[in-house]
């Protein structure tokens, strides 16, 4: 489960085990989201999703930036690198995300470990 949920949240959508940090506030501009983990989870989960849930955080800023930035008015230079990052977000890291869910869904012994060291 705690999986599942962190596939959810490298995609930007809370999970169930992993949610909204409560320090995170969504007036600051350019600050990706925070997530934190269940303080129920076990130390040793906790710690490998705390890991790994940096890349979450980066990607919902990246994501910020794009949307926030990419509008004609803000300029030709920032459309274009909007639209390069846009692109590379969908080549590689939906591609990534995609083959992880491939694997979790598939595989019987894909874990957290494999999950943090695919993303590593």
């Amino acid at each position: 489960l705690v999986l599942e949920d962190l596939l959810y949240v490298l995609m930007g959508i809370p999970g169930t085990y992993i949610t909204v940090h409560p320090s995170y506030d969504p007036e600051v501009s350019g600050d990706g989201v925070q997530y934190a983990p269940n303080p129920s989870l076990d130390p040793s989960l906790r710690d490998l999703v705390q890991r790994i849930l940096p890349l979450a955080t980066y990607y919902t800023a990246i994501c910020a930036f794009i949307e926030n930035r990419s509008a004609l008015e803000c300029g030709l230079v920032n459309h274009a690198l909007c639209a390069s990052i846009r692109e590379m977000l969908n080549k590689d890291y939906l591609t990534l995300l995609a083959q992880l869910e491939h694997q979790f869904n598939t595989a019987p012994a894909f874990s957290l470990q494999k999950l943090w060291f695919y993303v590593h």
